[in-house]
């Protein structure tokens, strides 16, 4: 992001309950990593060892950077 490359994978495990997303910047040694609940109230973030604003700062970009 941010003119950047990442490499990403996204996992979905639990029949589509849970997905996890990880993300490392190529070249450097910047990653990030989250799971996502699929709950009956709605999608809950776990962020792995980074501030959620950080992983959500990132999913923003890519999608913004996506549909562009």
């Amino acid at each position: 992001m941010d003119g950047q490359t990442w490499g990403v994978t996204r996992t979905t495990r639990a029949g589509g309950r849970v997905i996890s997303i990880t993300a490392e910047r190529l070249g450097d040694s910047e990653q990030l990593g989250a799971n996502v609940w699929i709950t009956a109230e709605g999608p809950v973030l776990r962020p792995c060892e980074v501030p959620e604003e950080s992983v959500m700062k990132f999913l923003r970009t890519a999608v913004t950077e996506r549909s562009a």
